[in-house]
């Protein structure tokens, strides 16, 4: 019996990806997606924050209770 050959896919290098650009224009931007993106960005910011292992306790609720009511006011 002979056995068959399955093909394998090569991995994607990055190099070979075309670059697609979603949303050309600043202008397609909904001001509930602009505000979803800020917020997105500020909640990362509360997070790069909370990564420091530096922190001391008292810092650190001090971050999440800003983080809450900045979530809370949106």
């Amino acid at each position: 019996m002979e056995q068959e050959k399955q093909a394998v896919a090569e991995p994607v290098i990055p190099e070979q990806v075309e670059s697609i650009d979603p949303a050309p224009t600043l202008e397609a931007t909904t001001g509930a997606s602009q505000s979803g993106r800020e917020i997105g960005e500020r909640n990362r910011e509360y997070g790069q924050q909370l990564s420091d292992p530096n922190l001391s306790q008292g810092e650190r609720q001090a971050i999440i209770q800003e983080k809450k009511e900045y979530n809370r006011n949106r």
